[in-house]
């Protein structure tokens, strides 16, 4: 299993995930998100897990986040904002 950290972009994400999927192996993916629950690059994190999963067929068998306490990201979880 692969596991991708700190993801800061969805780009990434996506580059790791398609060679993942190309390869054969399964993937968790984990974006890091900014105090405003944000990926750095500004995605919400949302969004982020949305584009990934639909870009590589739900490819990646886990979606975590590092490096940001709970509160940071809990409520961009809880809202439907995009």
């Amino acid at each position: 299993m692969i596991v991708a950290l700190t993801m800061n972009t969805v780009e990434e994400a996506l580059g790791v995930a398609l060679a993942a999927h190309s390869a054969g192996m399964p993937i968790a993916t984990s974006f890091t998100v900014e105090t405003d629950g944000r990926l750095p690059a500004g995605h919400s994190l949302r969004a982020a897990i949305a584009r990934t999963d639909d870009a590589t067929a739900n490819h990646p068998v886990d979606c975590m986040i590092n490096g940001a306490h709970p509160l940071h990201f809990r409520e961009s979880l809880e809202s439907s904002e995009e």
